[in-house]
């Protein structure tokens, strides 16, 4: 039945995103010990993740499709109609699903904004103070490979929109 799959992509999808936000953290503390080639490794690995999500999240959006056409519910009514469809039986389960993949993202969605806000911190400071330092390169910041990039340059956290 397809709210047997779509309730198995939402749990699947569920814990992808909750292992998803647990990297985050490993990544977070990755940068607060300066262990770049754990970094490297992590960023790698969430980058995996995150297309794995996706493909999930394709799978779940298609088995939503197929339940909502199985029980007469418009697609862009959205998930509360087709709760509202659902037999009593199962309403609850899927209702569950749903909302354990709501929170789940929104952690996720902490974690990000969480580390983002980190490293836009981080990289202020370090700004700040390279302009106290040497006043003669203001408006320029050194990368990693020694070239001249300029200061409004901030580190880049993707946010994936979950």
């Amino acid at each position: 039945m397809s709210l047997d799959r779509l309730k198995a992509l939402i749990a699947l999808e569920t814990e992808q995103i909750a292992s998803f936000a647990d990297a985050q953290g490993a990544l977070q503390g990755a940068i607060l010990e300066r262990d770049w080639a754990s970094l490297e490794r992590l960023i790698g690995s969430l980058e995996a993740a995150s297309q794995e999500i996706a493909a999930v999240e394709q799978e779940r959006v298609a088995a939503f499709a197929d339940a909502c056409a199985q029980l007469g519910v418009a697609v862009e009514a959205g998930i509360g109609e087709l709760i509202a469809k659902v037999p009593d039986g199962e309403r609850a389960e899927l209702l569950a699903c749903t909302r354990a993949l709501q929170v789940a993202t929104l952690g996720a969605k902490g974690r990000t904004e969480q580390l983002d806000a980190y490293v836009s911190g981080h990289v202020a400071t370090t700004n700040a103070l390279l302009h106290e330092v040497f006043p003669d390169q203001k408006g320029t910041i050194y990368s990693r490979c020694g070239r001249r990039s300029p200061a409004d340059s901030s580190a880049l956290v993707v946010d994936r929109h979950l």
